[in-house]
């Protein structure tokens, strides 16, 4: 999940800063969410995707 927010934030360019300023959230917490440290909510997710301009999809797959 962290290489695919850090994939979404460069493919547009901004800083996590700048990115953290258009979810209204802190540069902390995109750190935290890049680093691996935190699990996103789905909120958190959606305002991912519309900082950015992706698409979120969701997949369940057998183990």
């Amino acid at each position: 999940m962290a290489k695919a927010i850090i994939e979404a934030r460069t493919r547009v360019g901004p800083t996590q800063a700048q990115l953290a300023k258009r979810m209204k959230t802190t540069q902390s917490v995109i750190a935290c969410l890049e680093s691996g440290k935190s699990k996103p909510l789905t909120t958190t997710l959606q305002n991912l995707v519309s900082a950015t301009g992706t698409l979120l999809a969701i997949r369940l797959a057998p183990e």
